[in-house]
């Protein structure tokens, strides 16, 4: 009597716990499928500001009076996009990678995903596109806005 209720018990805690497997695996399949969502959302966007960037180096490229100042910073605006985009595929590899370890059972002690997947590198935090971009564009639209003005003021036109 005791013995069937032990097998019974221990069919049904290995029931349970397979049954949490699958369900543990649904979810970090889920999570890694969104990610995989934001790293193409992200990408696209990225590739489509990179468009406009070169569509305005192409205007300003064929004028001829101070359109130097503008080449440089739609340049260096051309570069903080591209490590940008390098930062922000960074993030969402270590994230996919955190998660295929825990689906393996390789984690080690961080059994837990975090709320964003990822503990990501400073650097790669640094350039993310959610916070290199914003900054950037604060300096670079006044400093075309001032370079205008002066040429203006310098031609007269």
């Amino acid at each position: 009597m005791v013995g069937g209720e032990i097998r019974r018990w221990a069919d049904t805690l290995s029931a349970v716990a397979g049954e949490f497997e699958q369900g543990k695996n649904k979810i970090l399949r889920e999570m890694i499928r969104h990610e995989d969502t934001l790293r193409d959302n992200r990408l696209g966007y990225l590739l489509t500001l990179n468009g406009f960037l070169f569509a305005a180096l192409a205007f300003s490229w064929k004028t001829r009076v101070g359109s130097v100042g503008l080449i440089v910073l739609l340049a260096v605006v051309g570069f903080v996009v591209g490590i940008s985009g390098m930062a922000a595929q960074e993030i969402s590899n270590q994230a996919v990678d955190k998660l295929r370890a825990l689906a393996e059972g390789d984690a080690g002690e961080s059994l837990i995903v975090g709320l964003t997947g990822a503990e990501t590198a400073q650097w790669a935090d640094s350039w993310a596109p959610w916070n290199a971009l914003p900054k950037v564009f604060v300096f670079v639209w006044p400093a075309i806005a001032v370079l205008r003005v002066v040429l203006w003021i310098a031609t007269g036109s």
